[in-house]
């Protein structure tokens, strides 16, 4: 006889052994009433992700917190090591590719207008997000699928936040 329990525990197992986690890093820098500035990467795959910005990250390694993951990840992929405690939790995503679905942590790192890594990040990487529904010019149509919505959700951020001088106050104490 067949255990209904154990087929369902399979399946969960199964579940989650497919969904990747992975841990984004997202630079941010100049907030304005307008918008803000975002710092991304362009992907070098051979796969349909090719050519496509996105933000730095990659999969969180046994052990780990998402928050380290994103730290090892900023350090890997862009060559600048920063402090985990200057890196902020924003969001966690679930997002279904058709060959494989991904747990995106994403977190937010912030520069100040002064910040010695801002030389470092290459100067193509940085993309201006408008938040008053003006064009984003062409770099938000190419990004991964699973990155628009986090930019939709980061726009409504900075317009629900950009005010608020608590918040504001908030962002220079984490600025790298």
């Amino acid at each position: 006889m067949v255990n209904p329990q154990a087929n369902l525990l399979e399946f969960h197992k199964n579940m989650v052994n497919k969904t990747l986690p992975i841990s984004l890093l997202i630079p941010v820098a100049e907030l304005d009433p307008d918008g803000v500035k975002l710092w991304l990467q362009k992907r070098q795959e051979n796969g349909p992700l090719d050519g496509t910005w996105e933000f730095p990250g990659g999969k969180i390694e046994a052990g780990e917190t998402p928050a380290l993951a994103a730290k090892r990840e900023f350090l890997e992929e862009v060559g600048v090591e920063v402090e985990v405690d200057k890196i902020e939790s924003f969001k966690t995503y679930t997002h279904h590719y058709e060959n494989r679905s991904v747990c995106l942590f994403v977190h937010l790192l912030y520069f100040s207008p002064e910040s010695k890594y801002l030389e470092v990040l290459p100067s193509e990487g940085w993309k201006y997000l408008s938040l008053n529904g003006a064009d984003q010019e062409d770099w938000s149509a190419n990004i991964p699928e699973a990155n628009k919505e986090i930019l939709k959700d980061l726009t409504s951020y900075f317009i629900k936040n950009s005010n608020d001088q608590n918040w504001r106050r908030h962002w220079q104490q984490l600025s790298c």
